[in-house]
């Protein structure tokens, strides 16, 4: 699961599929949640709140044109990476120069997903933006001829 930066859009392969202009998630692999329903704890100290701030309108727009709903608990780190395995199950997202094995992003990578999950039932995800990007949340059209930017 990986977002790729080919022609400036986000691309999500596996379990999400994300467009840079519009937020929207399905289901491909016959994985789900075990409700239709997930929480979400975000405490992104970069870009002084306006990542967290991005992230919680992303959430409550596809919560609002689904039938499943985003939650998100404000000011609460969980670190994306940790195994619901050994740790309660918490979804997260934060900024990072590697993916959750530690390898370093490529160069056209913006972000990944992890996803654990135990047959068909997704336990946990993780989201984890690659550090190394230069960042911006914006409105408007997309700008094809910016390859300076990428809008969070």
């Amino acid at each position: 699961m990986i977002f790729t930066q080919g022609y400036r859009s986000l691309v999500l392969f596996s379990y999400l599929t994300l467009f840079a202009t519009q937020g929207y998630a399905f289901d491909i692999d016959g994985k789900k949640w075990p409700e239709p329903n997930t929480i979400f704890h975000v405490d992104i100290p970069e870009g002084g709140g306006l990542f967290d701030t991005a992230f919680e309108t992303a959430m409550a727009k596809w919560s609002s044109a689904t039938a499943f709903t985003y939650f998100v608990e404000q000011d609460s780190v969980d670190d994306p990476c940790q195994s619901p395995i050994e740790f309660t199950p918490a979804n997260g997202v934060k900024f990072s120069s590697t993916n959750c094995q530690g390898d370093i992003f490529g160069d056209l990578t913006l972000a990944i997903i992890e996803t654990w999950s135990q047959g068909t039932t997704i336990l946990q995800v993780g989201i984890v933006f690659d550090i190394n990007e230069n960042w911006d949340v914006y409105s408007g059209p997309w700008d094809p001829d910016n390859n300076e930017t990428s809008d969070f």
